[in-house]
């Protein structure tokens, strides 16, 4: 899947869109896998950002096994996270 057609119309230049690599994490839960992150979703998110100029925040590469940013329930980041 591409991410090359535009999905938002900015009127405003002062208008400031940032998108997010999801995290890393802790344990895989369901289809939510560091696999499928890495292979399949960040992929698409860089491209969007590159293609409509978006400022990107990479969320996995600040989470990477940081065990300790994570709730019990080792998906969701607790306030250190």
């Amino acid at each position: 899947q591409q991410a090359t057609r535009t999905i938002v119309h900015v009127s405003s230049p002062a208008t400031r869109i940032i998108v997010a690599i999801p995290p890393w994490v802790k344990q895989d839960y369901g289809a939510i896998t560091n696999d499928i992150l890495a292979n399949n979703v960040q992929p698409i998110i860089r491209e969007l950002a590159t293609t409509q100029q978006l400022q990107l925040v990479d969320m996995y590469a600040v989470t990477v096994n940081q065990n300790d940013y994570y709730v019990g329930d080792n998906l969701h980041l607790n306030a250190k996270g």
